[in-house]
Parts: C-alpha cells; sequence; structure tokens
C-alpha cells in the first residue's frame, strides 16, 4: 500500500488539488492522508478532484474556523475499512487489506502546535493503540521534532521532544527514515526548517516488508513537502561500465586507429569496398589492441594492491618508511595526502612539471589535492592574475586535466576499483573479499540481484553450515529433544540433508528439474549442486536462471522445515513448487519463449495497430491467420494478452491449469455491472422480426425465474413487450458487448483519472442504469413485503435470494447477484436461435427434418414441452452446429493467471489475459470437417443424446473451467426450447423480396449484420396459441 501525507495548508485552490492528484498518479498513490484542508464540511467535488478517480472512501475531521481539518481517502479495491474514528487533530480508519487480508489501523495525525495540547493527543493515539489490534500506519504533521538536528534556525524545546520520542517508544511504533530530504517544513526564506512530517509504523510491517521506505517529494503548492511511504525493491543496477567514447582518451588509442588505417592497402577498385575492409580491419587491430591494454591494467592493478597489501603489512609492524606511506597514499589517490604539484597524481608527471609557469605562481606550492577542491569545484589561490600567452594556455589546459576529476567523501574507495574514479562497486568488493580474504578457501561469495537480499544471505550461511538445524545445535551444547528431521522423522537434520537427501526434497527437487527441461540429478549437498550448475554444458547458457531457481527451491525447502517446527505445518506441501516458480520465474529471464506476436513498443506495448484496426478482435483474428499461428502474444500496455483457437492448448489452459487461470481481470466494465465485484461470474401473421421474438423470449424467461412475472408494465396490448421490455433488453444487451471489449482503460488504468478514452466507461454506465432502473426498483418493493409480512411463501429465484441465511446477502448484493443473471441468460440463447433459424431458411432440408422429428416426438396436438427435450436430438445438433459456426462473442470471458508458468511450451507471465478464440476453435479445419457450412448432422453420433457442450474444448458454447457458466443448464433448455416452439408452431417463408437470407456478419460483432425477418404462418390447431 502506497501512502502519500500533505500538509496542504487549504485545499480550495484547483491548482492545489490537481497537484495532489498528479501525485497520486505519479506514484500510485492507495491512501491518501491530508493535513490542514480548511474545509469546515465536506465537499465531494473537491475530494473526487483531489483523488481523480471514482473508486475511494473518505473519513474526515472538519476545519475549526480557518485553521486545521483533516481527509483521509483510500482505493476501495485495496483497503476496506471496518470502523472509522475522529477527532479533532487526527482521524483513524481500522479496516483490512485485500489480497493479503490483513487488518491494518492507519492513523492521520494534524498536531497542534500548544505543548500541553500536543502532550494529550500522544496519550489519545497511545489509547488508540493499544485498544486496537493488527498494522499500524502512523503519520502526518506532528509539530515536532525528535533531536535537535531536526531543526535549524528556530528555538529547540527539549521537553516537547522527550514526550514525543516516550510517546514513540511507549507505542512501539518505528520512525521510518525519510529519504529525498533532511526537512519536511521551511518557511518562504529558507531562514527556519524542521522535520515536522513522518511515517510511524509498526514494527511487524518492516520484518514482513523491509523494502518499505519513504521519500520527501518536492514542495509546489505547500510550505511542507509531501511524504510518501512506499514499497520499493532495492536495485544493485547493472556492472558499472564506462561510456563508449571514454575510449577517446585512452592513451595510444588515436595512434592504434590511424597506423591501422594508413597501413592497410588491399585495394580492391570499389571505394566502398576498400572502406569496408579497412574498417574490418582497424575493428580487427582495436580487439587486439583492447586485449593487451586490458591485459597490461590488470598487472599493473595486480601489482599496486600488492605493493600497498606490502605497505599496510610494515605499517601494521610500524616498519614502514615514509616514502613507502606517501606512495600508500598516492596510488590510493587520497586526496588529503596527496601534493597537489609535486606527487605524480594525474597522468604521468607531476602538474609542476607540466605547468611550470602556473606552479611558479601558486601561493602553496606545498598545498595538498584538498586544499584547491572546495564545495564541488576547483579553485586556485595565485600570488597575482595568471596573464595572457603561456601563461592563460596553461591555465586553460590545467582546467580541462581536473574537469573530469572529483574528490568524493570517504577513504580508499579506490581499493576496490582504481579504474572507476572513486565510484563504489559492490561486485568489486565481492571480488576483493574472494581474492584477499578468502584467499585459499573453496568458498567464494555468490550474489542474484534479482533475488531478495535475504535469500542471498540465507544461501551464503548454508555454504557455511551456519543453519540452526538441529544437528548444528546440538554440537554448539544446546539440548534439545532429538536431532532427526521433523519432516521425515528417518535421518539426522544436517543442511544437506533439508535441501537435498531428505524425501520431501527429493521430491521437490525431482518436480523442479521436470519443470525445468533438466535431467533429474542426485544431489547430495549445496556445493555439488552450485558445481554442476556452474559446469554443466547443457544448461551452461541458462545457469543464472537455474540458480536463481534452485536458490529459491533451497529457500522454500527451509521455510517449509521451519512451518513445521513452530507452526504445526502450516504451509502446504502441494504449495512448494508453486511458490518457487512464482517467485524464481519473476526474478530471472523465463527459460521458455513468450507465444509469437507483434514485436511491442516500450511502454505501450501494442496500443498504436490496437486503435488503427477495429474492432480488436477481428484485428486478433487477423495476426493469427498472418503468422499462422493457433497462440497469439499481444502486449497492452503491460498486460500480456494471450489469444487461443487450438483445443489442444485450450484444454492446457482451463484443464490442465485451472487454477492458475481461475481469475477475472479488473477492468471498468466488469467492475460496474457486478456493482463493485458483489457477483460470482459475471405471434400475428405477416412479417416477424425474429431477432426481437428471441429476444424478448429470453427475456421472458428471466423476469418470469426472478420476478413471477413477463412484464415490469403492462406489456402491449397483443401480448408482446412493452416500452419498459424493450428497454431493458435492450440495455442488457448493451451491456453484454461491452462487458470484456476492448478498451483502451483496461491496459492503462491511469487514462480514466483523465479521460473516458473511447467512451467506453459511458456507455456502459448508462447501459446499467437503464437496466436497473426498471430492476432495483421490484427488488425493493419486494423486501419491503417481506419486512411487513405481505409475502410469506418464496415463488420465485427474487423471494429466494432475500431470505437466504448462510450467507445473507445484502440489497446491493441481491441487485448485483439478478443483473448478472440477466447478463449471462439472454444472449447466448438469443443470438445462437436466430442464426439457426437464418440457416435453416436457407437450407429447407434442415428445417424440413426438423419438422419431422417435432412432428414424431411431440405431434401437433400438442405444444413441445421441456419434458421433449432428451429425444429431440436433431433440434439440439441445430442449435449445438449455430453455437459452433456463430458463437455468440470472438472470446470467451478473459482469464487473469495468477502466477507464472508455462502452457504448450511457452512462457505465461503473471497477469496475462488469456483469450480462448470461439471462432477459431469452431471454426478449426484441423479439427472440423467444411467448417464453414452449418451441418448439424456432424454432431450425430448413433443413438448418444446431443448435448450443447463439449468438454473437449472443440467448440465454445458456454463457458467452461473453474470460471464455468453456471447456467449452462438453464442456457441449453431456453435455446433447444426456443427453436423447438418457433420451427414446431409456424410455417417460415422468406419476404417475396427477397430469395434467400443474408449471413454477413456485424462489421464490430458476430452477430448478424442485418436482423432477420420472416413470413409465420401457424402451423398447429389454434387452440394451442395462448390468446392475450
Amino acid at each position: 500500500m502506497n501512502v502519500l501525507s500533505i500538509n496542504a495548508r487549504g485545499i480550495g485552490s484547483r491548482a492545489k488539488r490537481t497537484w495532489i492528484k498528479n501525485l497520486c498518479y505519479q506514484y500510485g498513490v492507495t491512501f491518501l492522508g491530508v493535513q490542514e484542508t480548511i474545509m469546515s464540511q465536506v465537499n465531494m467535488f473537491k475530494l473526487k478532484s483531489m483523488w481523480g478517480n471514482f473508486q475511494f472512501d473518505f473519513a474526515c475531521s472538519s476545519a475549526r474556523g480557518h485553521s486545521g481539518g483533516i481527509v483521509s481517502m483510500w482505493d476501495t479495491g485495496i483497503f476496506v475499512k471496518s470502523s472509522i474514528q475522529c477527532g479533532e487533530h487526527y482521524v483513524v480508519v481500522d479496516g483490512k487489506l485485500l489480497g493479503v487480508n490483513q487488518r491494518c489501523v492507519v492513523i492521520n495525525i494534524y498536531a497542534p502546535q500548544e505543548l500541553s495540547a500536543r502532550s494529550r493527543l500522544w496519550y489519545e493515539i497511545k489509547q488508540i493503540i493499544r485498544s486496537k489490534d493488527g498494522f499500524f500506519i502512523v503519520f502526518g504533521d506532528f509539530n515536532e521534532v525528535r533531536e535537535e538536528s531536526e531543526r535549524c534556525g528556530s528555538v529547540f524545546d527539549p521537553h516537547g521532544v522527550a514526550l514525543f520520542n516516550e510517546f514513540i517508544n511507549d507505542t512501539e511504533l518505528v520512525d521510518l527514515p525519510i529519504g529525498g530530504r533532511k526537512f519536511t517544513w521551511m518557511n518562504k526564506s529558507w531562514s527556519k526548517m524542521s522535520k515536522l512530517d513522518r511515517f510511524l509504523v509498526s514494527e511487524s510491517i518492516i520484518s514482513e516488508q523491509p523494502e518499505m521506505s519513504v521519500l520527501a517529494l518536492d514542495r509546489t503548492w505547500s510550505d511542507h513537502s509531501p511524504i510518501l511511504m512506499r514499497k520499493q525493491k532495492v536495485d544493485y543496477g547493472p556492472v558499472p561500465f564506462r561510456i563508449f567514447h571514454s575510449w577517446f582518451e585512452v592513451p595510444g588509442f588515436h595512434e592504434v586507429v590511424l597506423e591501422s588505417y594508413n597501413n592497410f592497402s588491399n585495394n580492391q577498385g570499389d571505394a566502398c569496398i576498400d572502406l569496408k575492409n579497412k574498417l574490418k580491419h582497424v575493428k580487427g587491430s582495436l580487439k587486439l589492441w583492447h586485449k593487451e591494454f586490458k591485459e597490461a591494467k590488470i598487472c599493473t592493478r595486480k601489482k599496486l594492491c600488492e605493493d600497498i597489501l606490502l605497505i599496510e603489512k610494515k605499517m601494521d609492524d610500524q616498519m614502514a618508511k615514509v616514502e613507502e606511506v606517501q606512495n600508500r597514499a598516492v596510488w590510493m589517490k587520497d586526496g588529503d595526502k596527496v601534493r597537489l604539484w609535486k606527487d605524480i597524481w594525474l597522468d604521468d608527471q607531476p602538474l609542476s612539471t607540466r605547468f611550470p609557469r602556473l606552479f611558479r605562481l601558486e601561493n602553496d606550492q606545498n598545498c595538498l589535492v584538498r586544499h584547491r577542491w572546495f564545495n564541488g569545484h576547483w579553485w586556485w589561490d595565485w600570488r597575482r592574475d595568471v596573464r595572457g600567452g603561456v601563461e592563460h594556455q596553461q591555465l586553460q589546459l590545467l582546467s580541462e586535466a581536473v574537469l573530469n576529476v572529483a574528490l568524493q567523501e570517504g577513504q580508499d574507495k579506490l581499493w576496490w576499483d582504481i579504474d572507476t574514479q572513486g565510484m563504489f562497486s559492490v561486485s568489486i568488493t565481492r571480488k576483493y573479499i574472494d581474492n584477499q580474504t578468502l584467499l585459499g578457501s573453496s568458498i567464494a561469495t555468490r550474489w542474484c540481484s534479482s533475488l531478495p537480499r535475504k535469500v542471498n544471505i540465507f544461501m551464503w550461511r548454508a555454504r557455511l553450515d551456519k543453519l540452526p538445524t538441529r544437528y548444528n545445535l546440538s554440537r554448539i551444547g544446546i539440548e534439545i529433544t532429538s536431532i532427526v528431521c521433523p519432516v521425515c522423522g528417518v535421518s539426522v537434520e544436517s543442511i544437506s540433508h533439508v535441501l537435498f537427501t531428505c524425501s520431501l526434497a527429493k521430491e521437490v527437487w525431482s518436480r523442479v528439474y521436470n519443470w525445468c527441461q533438466v535431467s533429474t540429478r542426485d544431489m547430495n549437498d549445496l556445493s555439488e549442486w552450485l558445481h554442476w550448475c556452474d559446469h554443466n554444458a547443457n544448461v551452461r547458457n541458462r545457469k543464472v536462471n537455474l540458480e536463481v531457481i534452485g536458490v529459491s527451491t533451497c529457500w522454500f525447502l527451509w521455510r517449509y522445515r521451519n512451518s513445521v517446527v513452530f507452526d504445526s505445518g502450516k504451509m502446504r506441501k502441494r504449495d512448494l513448487v508453486d511458490n518457487i516458480r512464482s517467485r524464481s520465474i519473476g526474478s530471472s529471464k523465463p527459460l521458455q519463449p513468450l507465444p509469437p506476436g507483434p514485436k511491442p513498443l516500450p511502454y505501450i506495448g501494442s496500443l498504436i495497430p490496437m486503435l488503427r484496426n477495429k474492432p480488436t478482435f477481428r484485428w486478433i483474428h487477423g495476426l493469427m491467420d498472418q503468422m499462422n499461428t493457433k497462440i497469439l502474444c499481444t502486449r497492452l500496455g503491460s498486460v500480456h494478452v494471450i489469444a487461443v483457437s487450438d483445443p489442444k492448448v485450450a484444454r492446457e489452459f482451463l484443464k490442465n491449469n485451472d487454477e492458475i487461470f481461475s481469475s477475472r481481470p479488473n477492468n471498468v466494465s466488469s467492475y460496474l455491472a457486478s456493482n463493485g465485484y458483489m457477483t460470482t461470474i459475471l405471434v400475428p401473421m405477416g412479417v416477424v422480426n425474429i431477432r426481437t421474438v428471441v429476444q424478448q423470449y429470453s427475456s421472458n424467461i428471466l423476469r418470469k425465474i426472478i420476478f413471477g412475472s413477463r412484464y415490469f408494465g403492462k406489456g402491449n396490448v397483443d401480448g408482446g413487450p412493452g416500452h419498459e421490455e424493450i428497454e431493458h433488453a435492450e440495455s442488457i444487451l448493451t451491456i453484454v458487448n461491452y462487458l470484456f471489449a476492448f478498451s483502451v482503460t483496461d491496459y492503462f488504468p491511469w487514462l480514466r483519472w483523465i479521460t473516458d478514452f473511447d467512451g467506453h466507461e459511458r456507455i456502459i454506465r448508462n447501459a446499467i442504469r437503464t437496466a436497473r432502473k426498471y430492476q432495483d426498483r421490484l427488488v425493493d418493493e419486494r423486501i419491503q413485503q417481506w419486512k411487513d409480512g405481505v409475502r410469506t411463501k418464496e415463488d420465485d429465484l427474487l423471494d429466494v435470494f432475500i431470505k437466504l441465511d448462510n450467507p445473507r446477502l445484502t440489497v446491493d448484493q441481491i441487485k448485483a447477484q439478478i443483473l448478472e443473471i440477466g447478463i449471462a441468460t439472454i444472449d447466448n440463447p438469443s443470438n445462437g436461435i436466430e442464426w439457426a433459424m437464418a440457416e435453416m431458411i436457407n437450407q429447407p432440408r434442415i428445417f424440413d427434418r426438423a419438422i419431422q422429428e417435432l412432428d414424431l416426438v411431440v405431434g401437433k396436438d400438442k405444444l413441445v414441452q421441456e419434458s421433449d427435450i432428451p429425444k429431440l436430438n436433431y433440434i439440439k445438433a441445430c442449435v449445438r452446429e449455430a453455437f459452433r459456426l456463430h458463437p455468440v462473442a470472438p472470446f470467451n470471458p478473459p482469464h487473469v493467471a495468477t502466477c507464472d508458468t508455462s502452457v504448450a511450451g511457452y512462457f505465461i507471465p503473471k497477469g496475462s489475459h488469456v483469450l480462448l478464440s470461439r471462432p477459431g476453435l469452431g471454426q478449426n479445419p484441423e479439427v472440423w470437417d467444411d467448417p464453414l457450412t452449418f451441418n448439424p448432422d456432424r454432431h450425430l453420433k448413433g443413438d448418444s443424446e446431443v448435448v450443447l457442450t463439449d468438454h473437449s474444448l472443440c467448440m465454445l458454447s458456454f463457458s467452461t473451467g473453474r470460471r464455468g457458466c453456471p447456467g449452462v443448464l438453464l442456457g441449453s433448455t431456453m435455446s433447444v426450447m426456443l427453436l423447438a416452439r418457433l420451427v414446431q408452431g409456424f410455417t417460415w417463408e422468406l419476404p417475396p423480396s427477397e430469395s434467400h437470407v443474408d449471413l454477413k456478419e456485424n462489421l464490430h460483432d458476430l452477430a448478424k449484420a442485418k436482423p432477420l425477418l420472416a413470413l409465420a404462418k401457424p402451423r398447429l390447431p389454434h387452440d394451442l396459441y395462448p390468446r392475450c
């Protein structure tokens, strides 16, 4: 959780609120605390313009007059409040951090200036902390410092400091050090400065999140600097290197280039070829020269290190000569001991020799280097002003010579690397430890920069046999009940046993080797494994990956051992390999490539092609055809979108790795449609608009099941839908079309703070508002009827939701569930049956066969019923074929990878959105014969019953897997009954002006481009048709 604290000195200014909003956006703030708001009453416009996002909650303490006021705001998707406590000088928010399910108490403080009032405040906060449990984050403007060095130019009050320090000690909070600035408050003239703002946190936060740090930001609209608490990994950066053009300054470089260029005389008669050959010759000469130059530097460095060590040994024995001590200072480039003019410290001769005229002008010819370095700049002390001619020329040359030389605070930094001009290098320090301190030892330091520091230290202790195993504890005299391994209970618990030879360790290593696609090895100890990792030729090109994975394996094996010893085995065995996968793949280069796809641009990925090629799903399918691939990876922002059109690969995602891909993406549409993620998924004669018929049929069933009525209002006089029903159905279909469409803000969430980029959010908000306008009123009325005792019997699904006890649903949850049922009910049956009717009208043979089956099974003297469905195999085959050839959507609802994994030989990063292509699966020529022809016979296999789902994922009629569609039975029944009633009840013909049904798809979705219009004539006895 990133927490930002700002003493704003009022938030009335629009520019100041914009500044705060930009800080929240720039640093990904999830909890904002503002002090001195000078806001006497809640102003939602100001709060929203300061947060920049509709998804927030807040708590505030009003200002008293023209001063004071505190507000705390937070992202409800990260932090959920359980209680709020507000005082004049504090706001306490008690809640839970989602994801980790950890209780956290956040206290925003604006302390008064009077000492007595501050003392009372410390007492109140202390009582609040003692009365609550969980993590504590206390921050704000404390109006007090902890020591004299935190004030400058103002009066230091020891008594107030003592009270403040006593408060921190009593509450056992940790004062996080602030980086970026020493002081957080300054007056306008900068004559007075103090560190008044800070973060105090529980020790448990530091132990669980050691990367937590605080940064003081630039102050723009206040006299206080905003302070940001965030979790930031320590990046040691790459190995130091020289800028390429620095070679131009190396002695001998120009001579080598000129000599090799001028001495090459193999002319071919073509100027371009001659130039190319000359440059190749220069390149070869430079390689050879560089090798010799590097070897000479190494020899010089080694000789200097040996000489320095020898001098230091003499100094320890008090036998070193004065000249040797001076030489050491020169070699070490010690500015406190090297003479500026007389020692050789810059190039290969003293400055007095190189610049004799300036040396004679120097006031102090024995001055040290540091005497001429002040406040980051060189300065000179001449007996008189430098004149023109030779003196001026030498001064220019001297300035150029020392231009790139800067003195650093500290001593002997060049001990680690003479060639880095004083820059400290961790890798060089480790090399020094290996070559000097550990000289002659087989143990050298190893450091994986992509792994956390604690893991590297753990491995160092393991290699030194310093871990507290039971055997090691017994060796140092600690009395323990047993030295047998607590995991297997067979062998003595040593480090090698825990990490390699224990039965659990062998099982885990075997699975890790299999996952890494390397041959299984029986290792007996850590040194053997590291030796194999370093020298095995088959895996040398990915040594870093294997080392990271191996170190992670050892770390989690040790953690599991500790779980058995101290926590009664709370960590599960089956989670071991998953933990190793999720932690180690994210810390190293993947062992397997990403699926093929277009080359993304930095930061934005393939955003520009996506915007240029609308609709997006046709662009993705076009890329798959163009690249001839069944799995495609397209990066949009930081999200990898994986499209799949191969049944075998689809089964790997939703069958073999179902648990990993059980999540859904966090997008605007699903958030709005589920009311903040409160759900679990997400007849007269003449020309008839069949699209309207099938949509209203589905809507009627929905309303009848949930509300017990076909209509929201009075309906139409002919029994058809009224204005309310038509508007409700259209709004539900609009939500479905935009629910998982490719909205830019789903992949670039920060754009929502600026604008509704493609109008996506506005459209879905309006549609949800329309749908809920009709539904929510009925829900509220029904709840009131149960409260008043008017209803006592559960007649429909709404009554079941209201009377549900375990768990009891809130009103908002009931409304969200009802909306989701509508979203999942209307679209698939209505789209599939319209396409089925269109295809069957174009192929009368199929239509006649369907009629024959209905007449044989049901007859003409009654309407088809749900009990007849098992015998209507051909009707079901027609529906299934429509689902295959004309799916309702281009992709299934996206699945999100909850951790890094590999599928079908490709690396799938955590957070990837996996989309199974419905047309790609249903129209795959490798699976289906003549896939673009409507042929229900392909689904008839002997006497077996036809079902609308396909567990082999050769087609997708309904979502499957762990997050599969829960309404498969209802949707299947609705689809079959709808087609059966239309075929049985009427004879269908095209209007006279048309010879066949146009089967073109809509440009922006997979629905028919034009609604299906046909002439309907009753074919059953008139008494079977309901009268309106």
